[in-house]
């Protein structure tokens, strides 16, 4: 008579095998999902990366491409919520509006009639406007803000609304208020 490989004798034996199974599975599923995770975090590494850059006054105009497909992909995204990464997406919205300009040889921040530039602020608009619903705190974005709807002659009440919150937000910030204390006045 001829016993099956699997077929145990003792019927503790074909528990612990079960078990060492089950084990091993969720070893791999954990070790896939970290790869995920790191993948994750290190892609995200670069766009903070380039954020930081451009906050230093990188401007090249070859990061258009990849400006544009960071700005599509999941990272900035309608269902982002780690504030970095907000923070960063929104640095590279500001960013797309000056690569537009600089590529089409007008002012980043004059009112203008250019349909190419008028659509990159009011995406950037629009987008500042969803991160600050959720993180209403950055001084610096409420500046930005008020910078973006000024060059889309927006209302001035509005304007004023915006660099209020950025007052509100950062009063002791010495940068910010470098900023936005002539635009105020």
């Amino acid at each position: 008579m001829k016993v099956p490989l699997i077929t145990m004798a003792n019927p503790i034996s074909r528990i612990t095998v079960i078990t060492k199974l089950i084990g091993a599975g969720l070893a791999v599923v954990c070790l896939i999902m970290q790869s995920q995770a790191l993948q994750s975090y290190l892609t995200a590494r670069s766009y903070h990366d380039l954020a930081d850059e451009v906050r230093q006054g990188r401007l090249d105009l070859q990061d258009g491409l990849a400006v544009e497909a960071i700005l599509a992909s999941q990272i900035c995204g309608a269902e982002t919520v780690k504030v970095q990464n907000l923070q960063t997406c929104s640095t590279l919205q500001l960013y797309q509006i000056d690569l537009t300009a600089e590529r089409l040889g007008l002012s980043a921040t004059s009112v203008s009639e250019n349909t190419q530039l008028l659509e990159a602020r009011k995406v950037a608009k629009s987008y500042l406007e969803t991160v600050l619903s959720r993180a209403p705190h950055d001084g610096n974005l409420w500046l930005r803000l008020a910078l973006v709807s000024r060059s889309l002659d927006s209302d001035d009440q509005e304007i004023d609304r915006y660099l209020a919150m950025s007052a509100s937000a950062a009063p002791h910030e010495k940068w910010i208020a470098q900023l936005r204390d002539p635009l105020m006045q």
